[in-house]
């Protein structure tokens, strides 16, 4: 997802062509049900509302 951002933050570089790319790995953080090996204990949250947060950057672009 860091690499995502960096990519959505860089105004030098045109996504439209890799949008079929990005969207679906974003949308996958947002809503897989397990995304850790320990649910309970690693906040799977933080990486939910992360991805959202960059979903929204990339809609906004």
């Amino acid at each position: 997802m860091r690499l995502t951002k960096a990519l959505i933050d860089n105004q030098h570089i045109s996504l439209e062509a890799y949008l079929h790319l990005i969207v679906p790995t974003v949308i996958t953080c947002i809503l897989c049900r397990q995304l850790c090996a320990k649910p309970i204990t690693d906040n799977h949250w933080a990486l939910r509302d992360y991805a959202a947060k960059q979903l929204v950057t990339l809609c906004n672009r």
